[in-house]
Formats: C-alpha cells, sequence, structure tokens
C-alpha cells in the first residue's frame, strides 16, 4: 500500500515570504513500513525532509508513522 498527503503548513522560515507544503508519503508492504517526510517552500524552495523506516527502529523504539516531525500534524493517508 502506498499512500500521499500534502497540507500547508505555515510560513516559511527561511524566506518569510512562500507557504511551506508538508507532504506525507507512507509504504506498507508486509512488516515493512516506511513513512517520509518533507517541508519544502512554494517561494524560495527551502526544503527539510526524514524517514522513518520500521526495520531500522530499534525493538524499543516507538514511531508515530502520521506525525509530522517539523509541524506535528497527523497525516491523512486514512
Amino acid at each position: 500500500m502506498r499512500t500521499q498527503d500534502q497540507q500547508m503548513a505555515g510560513s516559511c522560515p527561511e524566506c518569510h515570504q512562500g507557504s511551506i507544503q508538508c507532504s506525507h508519503n507512507y509504504f506498507e508492504e508486509g512488516d515493512l513500513r516506511i513513512a517520509s517526510w518533507e517541508h519544502r517552500c512554494n517561494e524560495c524552495g527551502f526544503r527539510e525532509t526524514t524517514a522513518i523506516r520500521s526495520d531500522e527502529l530499534e525493538e524499543e523504539e516507538k514511531a508515530n508513522f502520521d506525525l509530522c516531525p517539523f509541524c506535528q500534524r497527523r497525516s491523512e493517508r486514512n
């Protein structure tokens, strides 16, 4: 299963003129889950990204695949 969710997430912290688009991509197959998050400014191109993979987490680690680490919004993939 693959899903993608995009929402506007406020003004750009770099240029203060553009808007940040928050993008969430989610992939699930068997036991493997991957979530990637991207914040990108539509004006200046500022960009920050991160990804979480279930096969790279320590057993005691808990990851929220549906919560953006940059703006704390919940994905609407469900």
